[in-house]
Formats: C-alpha cells, sequence, structure tokens
C-alpha cells in the first residue's frame, strides 16, 4: 500500500506516525497503556488536546480522514503494548484463544475538543461524510445486542482440515484488509468438497444500534428535531438507554440501500468510537459578575416574592401561582436511603378553572425559563407516548424501545395542556411516573425500568367547561383521588366579575398590545441560524452579552408603577445556580413545625370532609419548604421557610348561597410579619 501512495504523502503519514509515537511515550501515556493491557481491555482514549499540542496538523488530518489515521493509531498501540509487561500472569493466556484465533485489534477512544465537528444531529450534513465528529443528543430508540459474524472456522471431513473465511464488515473503521472477505457462509471448499462450518469456533462482536435525537430544548421552534442512527460495537453497547443525554465520537459514514442505485439516496450512520454520558443540563455560562448579582438579590428580604412576580410578568394576577411555578422551577432535593428508597424532590402542580385565565400561558412561560421543558396536550397524547413504546423495527422486523415525552424530559419539566381530554386510561399510565418517577415496561417480552425524574405541570378546565360554586370541588375537576395525591399543589383559577380586578387586567392587555419589539418575522427567523447547530462555539442564549438583572422597561408594563421586574435570562441563571449551589437541610424546629401543621391539617380534614390529607401531603410541606430554602440560597431548611409556604385547608362559605359552599384549596399563606 505504501507504494501506492504519492511521495508527499508518505513521508507526511510517517511524520505524523512519528508524532503519536512520542504521544504514546510519555509517562502519563505509558501509564494510561500498562493499565488498559492489565485489565485485558482493547479501547485506548487519544486525547486530541495533548497531540494538537504536539502537532496540530495531525488533529487535522485525522477528523478529515479518520479511517487512515485509526488504523495507523491501532497499529502503533499493538506495537507499543507487545513490549508491555503484564502483570497478571493470568491475561497471558487470553480465554478467547482457540486454534484460529482471530487476531484482536486495538480501538481507538477520541476524547477533548473537537472545534467544528462537535455538533448537533441537525448539523451533520454531506460535507461532513467520513469525517471524525462529535454529536450530543437523547437516545430515543435502542435495539437489542446481536452478535456479528467475523470469521467463521469450516472443517472439511474429506480433507480432514479446518479453513477460515473472513466477511465483509461494513461498519469497519480500519483501512482495506488484506484478507479476502465474503458475504455469505461457504458450503465448499475451494476444491468442491462439502465443509460443516464450526460455530464454536468462529468469532463474532456484540452491536447494536440507537437513534440519537437532537435535544429538545436545542430543536428551532416550530421544526421536528433531527436524529442520527448510532452504530455501537464490542465494548461500547449496553452503556446506554433510551432517555439518556449522550456525547457521542465517531464516523459518519454512509451505507448502501437496496433502492440506492435508482435514485442515488443512500442510508447515512454514526459508527461510534467513544460513548460519553452528559450529566450536566444546566448550562447558563454564569459569570463572576452574575453570581455576585445572585448573592446580592438573595440576601433580600423580597427575594421570594421580587422573583415570582417575575414570572409571566405580562400576566395580571395571580400571584400565588407564579409562587408555586417559581418553587416547581428550584424543585426540592431528591435523596435516595440506605435501603434503596427513591424521595423525589420534584413539584407537580395542576391548575384548574374557567377558560381565558391565562393557564395556556402560564405553562408556555415555564417552557420559556426551564432548562429542559417538554410541551404537550392531553389531546394530542396518549399513555405510551407520554411514558415509553415498545415498537417493530420496519426493516429488520426486531422489537425495540422508544422513549416517550416523560422519559426524553428527565430532569426537567413536562407541561401538559387540556389535561382534562386525556382518557382514563391515559391518566393511568402517569401514575408511576409522578410518584416513583420511573416508566416500567413489561411488553413482548422486554422487562425494564427507564428513568422519569421530571416535574409535571398540567392545566385543565372543569368537568362543566367552567367552575360551578354550588357543586363541590371533587365534582368540578372531576379526577380520580388517586392522581390528585400525587399532585403538590392544585390550584383553582376564577374569573370573578371584579370591576376593580378587571380594570386592571384591562389596562395589562392593552399595554401588552401597545408594546413596539423585535417582533419582526425576519428577525425571529434569523434567531437560529446555520451556525447555530455548533456546539463550539457554544449556542448562547445572550449572544454573549452582560446579563442585566431587571428590566429597563417594566415602568412601561406596570403603567408607571414602580415596580422591579428581574430578566428572563437573569431568572434562568439564578435558577440554575440556586438548583447547583443550594442543597437544604431541615433544622430540627423546621421538623417539628410542619409535624404539627401536618397533624393540623389531618384533624381539620376529618371534620370538613374536604380533599384526603395523605402521607404524600406530609412530603410536599418538605419538598416546598426546601424549595424556598433554596430560593434564599439557605443551606438550611428554617421555620421561617415552612410559614411561608405553609399549605393550609381553607373553609370558604357564602351566605347567599342556600347550601354551605366547603372545599379544599391548596395555596399559599403570606408570611407574617413581625413587628
Amino acid at each position: 500500500m505504501a507504494g501506492k501512495e504519492p511521495k508527499g504523502e508518505s513521508q507526511f503519514m510517517r511524520q505524523h506516525k512519528s508524532t503519536f509515537i512520542e504521544y504514546l511515550h510519555k509517562e502519563s501515556t505509558q501509564g494510561q497503556l500498562t493499565e488498559l493491557i492489565n485489565d485485558g481491555k482493547f479501547r485506548f482514549a487519544v486525547n486530541l488536546d495533548e497531540l494538537r499540542r504536539a502537532d496540530a496538523s495531525v488533529v487535522h488530518s485525522l477528523l478529515l480522514d479518520p479511517a487512515k489515521y485509526i488504523t495507523m493509531m491501532s497499529d502503533c498501540i499493538k506495537e507499543i503494548a507487545e513490549d508491555i509487561e503484564v502483570q497478571d500472569p493470568a491475561m497471558k493466556v487470553k480465554p478467547k484463544s482457540r486454534r484460529y484465533p482471530y487476531k484482536e485489534t486495538y480501538e481507538i477512544a477520541f476524547e477533548g475538543n473537537f472545534g467544528r465537528n462537535h455538533i448537533t444531529p441537525r448539523g451533520l450534513v454531506a460535507t461532513n461524510l467520513g469525517q471524525l465528529v462529535q454529536v450530543e443528543g437523547i437516545v430515543t430508540r435502542l435495539s437489542t445486542v446481536k452478535s456479528k459474524l467475523l470469521v467463521s472456522v469450516h472443517y472439511c471431513e474429506d480433507c480432514q482440515e479446518f479453513s477460515q473465511h473472513y466477511y465483509d464488515d461494513p461498519y469497519n473503521l480500519r483501512e482495506n484488509r488484506t484478507e479476502k472477505t465474503l458475504v455469505t457462509i461457504p458450503t465448499k471448499d475451494y476444491k468442491g468438497h462439502p465443509i460443516r462450518t464450526e460455530f464454536g469456533l468462529c468469532h463474532y462482536k456484540d452491536s447494536q444500534s440507537l437513534v440519537l435525537q437532537e435535544m429538545p430544548e436545542r430543536t428551532p421552534p416550530g421544526q421536528l428535531p433531527r436524529s442520527i442512527e448510532v452504530i455501537l460495537e464490542k465494548d461500547l453497547v449496553n452503556r446506554t438507554k433510551p432517555g439518556d443525554r449522550i456525547d457521542v465520537v465517531g464516523v459518519y459514514k454512509t451505507m448502501p440501500l437496496k433502492k440506492s442505485m435508482v435514485n442515488g439516496l443512500f442510508k447515512t450512520v454514526l459508527i461510534a468510537t467513544n460513548v460519553t454520558h452528559i450529566t450536566e443540563i444546566e448550562n447558563q455560562n454564569i459569570t463572576e459578575m452574575d453570581i455576585k448579582r445572585i448573592q446580592d438579590i438573595s440576601k433580600r428580604k423580597d427575594v421570594f416574592e421580587l422573583l415570582s412576580s417575575s414570572i409571566a410578568a405580562s400576566i395580571e394576577g395571580h400571584k400565588y401561582v407564579k409562587q408555586a411555578l417559581l418553587l416547581q422551577l428550584l424543585g426540592g432535593v431528591e435523596k435516595i436511603l440506605d435501603s434503596g428508597t427513591h424521595l423525589r424532590g420534584d413539584i407537580n402542580v395542576l391548575l384548574v378553572g374557567d377558560p381565558s385565565t391565562g393557564k395556556s400561558q402560564m405553562l408556555r412561560s415555564i417552557m420559556n425559563l426551564a432548562t429542559l421543558s417538554i410541551c404537550t396536550t392531553g389531546r394530542g397524547s396518549t399513555g405510551v407516548g407520554l411514558t415509553a413504546a415498545v415498537v417493530s423495527d420496519k426493516e429488520t422486523g426486531e422489537r425495540h424501545l422508544e422513549a416517550g415525552a416523560m422519559v426524553l424530559g428527565d430532569r426537567g419539566i413536562v407541561c401538559i395542556d387540556e389535561f382534562d381530554k386525556m382518557s382514563d386510561l391515559d391518566r393511568v399510565a402517569i401514575h408511576e411516573v409522578m410518584e416513583q418517577q420511573t416508566v416500567t415496561i413489561a411488553k413482548a417480552g422486554i422487562y425494564t425500568s427507564l428513568n422519569a425524574r421530571c416535574s409535571v405541570l398540567a392545566a385543565a378546565n372543569p368537568i362543566y367547561g367552567e367552575y360551578i360554586n354550588s357543586i363541590p370541588l371533587s365534582k368540578n375537576i372531576g379526577l380520580a383521588d388517586s392522581l390528585l395525591s400525587r399532585f403538590d399543589l392544585l390550584f383553582i383559577t376564577l374569573d370573578k366579575k371584579d370591576p376593580v380586578k378587571d380594570r386592571e387586567i384591562a389596562r395589562r392587555v392593552i399595554i401588552n398590545h401597545r408594546y413596539k419589539g423585535n417582533n419582526d418575522a425576519s428577525v425571529a427567523g434569523s434567531y437560529w441560524t446555520s451556525e447555530d447547530v455548533l456546539i463550539e462555539p457554544s449556542i448562547r442564549e445572550d449572544g454573549g452579552k452582560e446579563t442585566l438583572p431587571f428590566e429597563k422597561q417594566a415602568g412601561f408594563f406596570y403603567a408607571g408603577r414602580k415596580k422591579e421586574v428581574v430578566t428572563k435570562m437573569f431568572l434562568k441563571k439564578y435558577i440554575s445556580y440556586a438548583k447547583r449551589r443550594s442543597q437544604p437541610r431541615l433544622t430540627n424546629e423546621a421538623i417539628s413545625y410542619v409535624s404539627r401543621c401536618w397533624s393540623d391539617m389531618r384533624a381539620r380534614e376529618r371534620v370538613e370532609k374536604t380533599l384526603p390529607i395523605t402521607v404524600r401531603t406530609l412530603e410536599t410541606l418538605i419538598r416546598l419548604a426546601t424549595a424556598h430554602a433554596k430560593c434564599r440560597i439557605s443551606d438550611e431548611v428554617t421555620v421561617d421557610d415552612c410559614k411561608v409556604i405553609e399549605l393550609s385547608l381553607i373553609h370558604i362559605s357564602e351566605p347567599t348561597r342556600q347550601a354551605e359552599i366547603s372545599y379544599a384549596v391548596f395555596c399559599l399563606k403570606k408570611k407574617k410579619k413581625k413587628k
């Protein structure tokens, strides 16, 4: 092969080979290689940043022509590995040694900075074919692990001889093999004698495929998320499951189809060389100035009211609903006990009320504030669409898992509008998700459990279209108690006829329509450009500018009234910082207060015949108190936190009615001012 290459290219490759050998002889790399051999593994991690310091042209050529360089690197590692002494004597005798052993090659895993080749599935285009890329996404579909035949061993009874044959592997990343490859298993040798395949002596490798989809929060508005099929082989199989966010490093290649010769279209896949999990979703590019401003605002006494009033600032009223949504964004503290018991920290909120009270706008506002949010509707979703489904592949016929909305929204918020339009069977499917935060699948011979650690924000209309005061709350909502008990907060929003409030609402609506911003379609469409699919440089919502804490035009929206409103970008950074920085613990005084409050609520429930107060209500009190402590960025949950977010049962009586109306309302109490 060297004779066929141009002289300049051969010299270029020899120079890069010597650079890589020097990289392998470094002290840190030698220790990594020795550990790899002693553990009996065959995948060596190459750091592109360290290799780039030695010679940047090596990394540049590697990204453009990975097949040639992967072959060269694998051969270099194999030569150096033969000189390394194995510490464990048992590793010298390989357990897979057979009469015709398959020559095991060292695989290469790449890590570090990929520059412009670090992209999303939407950024994979024809110019990336044959290149080494790093793709971020979320796993939506995963197949079962299958064994692929690489080398078959045959025995001829007439000649009493063994023979072996290699098979074509379209997913092979190395350059052309010297062995002659086959497509089908032979039944006769080159002399025409019948041969028998010895399946126990054949060599196989594990193979698995998954579908990597663009992350929901990075999908351009109004467009469908893009996806790419990823091929995992050997030790990379079974490293992930549906719903996981992963980084895949691999080669973007084309695969022929049956109809390729007719229309010229080919199937594209990503053959993985390395898979890593993305554990950190919160990425708001918080600067030192942002941290200083966040700490200053957290010390204010009115920080809870300030941040909550900044949520959906264009909607008049709904003070307690906005406070609840702020607590939902912050969340409690998730706990996993030594016994394996999982206590959720996510807060679920249900909004039920008359039409035109701003419920859907509240959901839309939370979608814009949450780092990860999935939006769906009750009429347009099913139980399996929200959890997970077992589907069959049209080409192979095998069954595999496909993640639903709540699995894709792991560590985020799932917004469900028109919750009352869902069927009872579909609502039952999310019971497990809302409490255990897992999705258990036992279908078509597949039994598994997927993570769905998400908060649920649902909006619904009353069962009769509007709220009727003459009937109890439970009959107005029309939802089962088993489902209502899984919501931490339940709000009833009524469209009351009050002249004073009506004038305030009318003033706010008119001011919203008077506002002239960057609403031009060309401006909105230019938000996502062709370079936004790149991860390096990262997607910046603030455009790299300084994040201002307060809105400059707050006086315009509040008709000249002095009112501070936090900007959306700063509020996102505040919530992100508070969730990472603060993990509050309950003090002894807070434990006593919460216990006494819950027992009082149980006593009132027996007398007033309201909605059931269960142990889940006690856990709700703890989660809300913890979320309020996060708002202050405090490490302890005090009694003041419990008082501010205390849940209570309110008994309402209207003397104008013939019968007294009594129902339960979950609400937020104001903190009593100390005299």
